[in-house]
């Protein structure tokens, strides 16, 4: 796969179809910039969004990764088999075990019993308390990096982005 050439395609059709980044951004539910990212081929479209890309601009998903049409009668058994690949992946993307929603609440909830710890430690002189919290802390460590990643693309989102309502490396909006 060639990004560039594909990005080149992606950008003429759009213009074909008398669009602009940002109306073609609005449809797939991305940013702009990530529109501007496909077309210039520093970036590639999620694999979540090939298939509809491809019926915005009015061709198969093969064409689409070739960067070029091509005749139907190759293009059928090499779509079909692209389509079941594509499908597959977003299910095994919607069968995570945690939303961000989710690994917000388990890290509210441990910090909360970090203040009852330090509460109980400051009224009774016990060892274990302070073993305790780092004991805690450890696990919201270990957890948002395990969990604190971008349901779309997989790459593990800095703390300070995961407010977004977008991620910024596929740019793929959140619920």
């Amino acid at each position: 796969m060639d990004q560039i050439k594909i990005g080149k395609f992606i950008s003429e059709l759009r213009k074909e179809k008398g669009m602009t980044q940002e109306q073609l951004a609005v449809k797939l539910g991305v940013t702009q910039k990530s529109v501007s990212r496909w077309e210039t081929g520093k970036n590639m479209p999620d694999l979540s969004l090939l298939q509809l890309l491809s019926a915005e601009l009015g061709i198969s998903v093969s064409e689409l990764l070739d960067g070029e049409k091509i005749s139907t009668v190759e293009n059928k058994n090499v779509d079909e088999a692209i389509n079941q690949i594509i499908d597959y992946s977003i299910k095994l993307k919607r069968h995570r075990i945690f939303s961000s929603r989710d690994v917000d609440f388990i890290t509210g909830v441990i910090v909360t019993l970090i203040i009852v710890l330090l509460v109980i430690g400051s009224f009774i002189s016990v060892q274990t308390v302070p073993m305790m919290i780092f004991g805690l802390f450890g696990i919201i460590v270990i957890f948002r990096l395990i969990f604190g990643r971008c349901p779309a693309c997989g790459k593990l989102l800095p703390f300070a982005t995961r407010k977004l309502k977008s991620c910024p490396f596929c740019g793929v909006k959140y619920r």
